[in-house]
């Protein structure tokens, strides 16, 4: 049991609104689990000479171990919970901080995100790079997060390796030709944004994908 579902069992007692703290005054984070729970009394006299009983619960928390937190973040992803799958890696770096592989999955998971939170998206981005330089997954987050800031020749190069290596990734193509576009390389652009078109992109990217084209081949024939 983690101390967040201990809060949910409470949730209909005076006491739901308990704040679980260590010795020190810090607050005991919500993914610590129970490991121990015992009822103490004490039994004393005090200095006027009464007898008083006091009763307390004891309760030993520790940190979740870390091939449960990311084996929470995996299930996660399994399932098509993307949102989950971050807060169960975000609870596995609040851990355990130098998880190498949960930075390269919340790397990968936040440039999936449109309006995520640029510093963030990036830092995690950028450290999964350095530690996972041949991975093109890592290679395609970084080249994403990016183009999203603008920085679109690192982005078209970050991309085009990643294309290197994930020819039948849609969402690479895409982004790939629309930084290709940006750093006026209209012939690569437009052959990226065709593939991604070609590999059953859909929806509004693919919307975004076909306009693209059309101011390609619109620009073309005025020059």
């Amino acid at each position: 049991m983690i101390l967040s579902d201990l809060r949910m069992l409470l949730g209909s007692q005076p006491t739901a609104a308990l704040k679980l703290v260590f010795a020190d005054g810090d607050t005991v984070p919500a993914s610590f689990h129970v490991t121990e729970v015992g009822h103490v009394t004490r039994r004393f006299i005090d200095r006027g000479r009464t007898r008083r009983t006091t009763e307390c619960c004891l309760l030993e928390a520790a940190p979740r171990s870390a091939w449960v937190l990311w084996a929470d973040g995996k299930l996660a992803e399994k399932a098509g919970d993307a949102a989950k799958a971050r807060a169960a890696y975000e609870q596995l770096l609040a851990a355990y901080p130098e998880h190498q592989m949960g930075q390269q999955r919340l790397a990968v998971l936040w440039s999936a995100v449109t309006d995520a939170d640029a510093k963030r998206a990036l830092e995690y981005a950028t450290k999964s790079r350095e530690r996972f330089p041949d991975d093109p997954e890592v290679a395609k987050a970084l080249g994403v997060v990016l183009f999203r800031q603008g920085n679109f020749n690192r982005a078209a190069t970050l991309l085009g390796e990643a294309a290197q290596k994930r020819e039948k990734d849609a969402e690479v193509q895409r982004y790939l030709g629309l930084a290709l576009r940006q750093v006026k390389r209209p012939s690569d652009a437009r052959k990226a944004l065709e593939t991604a078109l070609a590999l059953n992109l859909s929806g509004e990217a693919a919307e975004e994908v076909r306009r693209a084209l059309e101011e390609l081949k619109a620009a073309e024939s005025r020059s």
